[in-house]
């Protein structure tokens, strides 16, 4: 406040600028927005961390990508599932959205990684971008505790952003029928083998699966360079309804 002079009223201030720097930060409340209404300009109060979180996004640039930044990130247990879930991500939505995935290394690093990426992402804003937007997909041997830890984590629709498989591995997530294309095995067969295969890949290793023999990240490859689009049909649908959930919430879907 100014105190007025000669008897003038006392007046505020508001420092019109473009640049972050001078945004409050500290007091949330102390920001405003000049912004045209109707061909008239117009005063609006921020008043909530993601209205200066967006605030700052458009003084910035408008957008994460022009920091370099994805619209959101899915956060999964291993490079498998990174190469089989980005192949059907890019057949469900080939124009793309801008979404990463993140490789935790098992589900033990599950919780470091989704505190890394909050961490990581706050930018000028000292808010995440993405705690309540990112997603992630675990397999079904997951303890519930820390299911319950990582739901605690991601607060809002975390039942929705947080998938648990009913399958103990992703390979058990890949179409049958690509399967049996790669390995030359019967379809009947694809089920058992995969478990043996698994069992002799855990330390990252190379297996046999019928006439294939590699890795298991060898194994996604090879599954996601034979997938096309009819393929989808095949591949579970809550995969499908939470990487379009993940498209949803992204930053700037519009």
């Amino acid at each position: 406040m100014v105190r007025g002079e000669e008897g003038l009223p006392q007046k505020k201030i508001y420092l019109a600028t473009h640049s972050h720097l001078f945004v409050d930060k500290e007091t949330i409340e102390n920001n405003y927005v000049v912004e045209s209404v109707n061909g008239a300009a117009a005063i609006r109060h921020i008043t909530t961390p993601a209205e200066l979180q967006t605030l700052i996004f458009r003084l910035l640039g408008n957008a994460p990508a022009d920091l370099f930044f994805a619209n959101n990130i899915i956060v999964v247990e291993g490079r498998s599932d990174e190469i089989f879930l980005h192949k059907v991500l890019e057949l469900e939505d080939p124009v793309g959205r801008g979404i990463d995935f993140h490789f935790a290394g098992g589900d033990g690093s599950i919780k470091q990684a989704l505190a890394a990426i909050d961490q990581v992402f706050r930018v000028a804003a000292y808010t995440s971008l993405y705690r309540e937007r990112l997603c992630a997909i675990v397999d079904k041997q997951v303890d519930a505790e820390r299911v319950r830890e990582w739901k605690s984590f991601m607060r809002s629709r975390a039942d929705e952003r947080l998938l648990v498989l009913d399958s103990p591995a992703i390979e058990y997530e890949y179409p049958r029928d690509l399967v049996s294309s790669v390995t030359g095995l019967a379809l009947a067969q694809v089920d058992d083998a995969l478990a043996t295969y698994l069992a002799s890949t855990e330390n990252g290793q190379a297996g046999v699966l019928g006439g294939f023999k590699g890795r298991k990240v060898d194994l996604a490859f090879a599954v996601a360079a034979g997938m096309k689009r009819e393929d989808l049909d095949n591949v579970n649908p809550k995969i499908r309804a939470l990487l379009g959930l993940a498209k949803k919430l992204a930053i700037n879907s519009g």
